[in-house]
């Protein structure tokens, strides 16, 4: 257990899916810099809780308002692919917001069948499918011409892929987006690669 905060080190996973061991190394070293306290409490077979002590504050913090123009990808369609429902439904939901027309897929065949019928624009995919798959097959297939005549966007979005395949998709042309995306960065990559002109 004390070992989850090293560096890449990896626990077993369900599934076969297996991030890179940053993740909670990455909290332990924001947390100390912050001095805020973290434990760790694992059972198995039930879970496991990480917890981050934070201070109060005295006085309560005003966010301060980011502008985005209300309607740049009102009505674009896109297409999100992802084999983990929550995530897809969240990202979905982000796109929603922006009055964007979303649908979603959780498999390379799903989504190939929606663009040949709802024709995205784009395609947000996750880049490490279930089964051994990867968003790097859906291109290559829409690519050899199997979504029909539309052409969508690809863009991967990622938690941690092997180094390979982030090279393969990037020499193909595809962006990259690392898990959490951030709403500004998605919608500054979905801005540039659909030409949108806010305002």
């Amino acid at each position: 257990l004390p070992r989850v905060f090293d560096e890449f080190h990896r626990g077993e996973q369900a599934g076969g899916t297996r991030g890179l061991g940053l993740g909670l190394s990455i909290v332990r070293r924001l947390a100390d810099l912050l001095q805020h306290p973290v434990t760790i409490a694992s059972r198995p077979g039930h879970g496991t809780c990480v917890r981050v002590r934070l201070p109060g504050a005295a006085e309560p913090v005003q966010a301060l308002p980011i502008e985005l123009p209300a309607d740049a990808l009102r009505g674009r369609r896109l297409l999100v692919v992802d084999d983990d429902e929550p995530a897809r439904r969240a990202l979905a939901g982000t796109l929603a917001r922006w009055d964007c027309e979303v649908h979603g897929a959780a498999d390379t065949d799903a989504a190939l069948a929606l663009v040949r019928e709802a024709r995205p624009e784009a395609v947000l995919c996750d880049l490490m499918l279930a089964a051994g798959r990867s968003g790097l097959e859906l291109a290559r297939r829409l690519d050899a011409g199997e979504g029909g005549e539309a052409r969508p966007v690809m863009v991967f979005v990622t938690g941690g892929a092997a180094p390979d395949l982030l090279d393969a998709a990037r020499e193909h042309g595809r962006h990259v987006l690392f898990k959490p995306v951030r709403p500004a960065k998605l919608r500054a990559v979905l801005e540039r690669v659909l030409e949108v002109r806010p305002g």
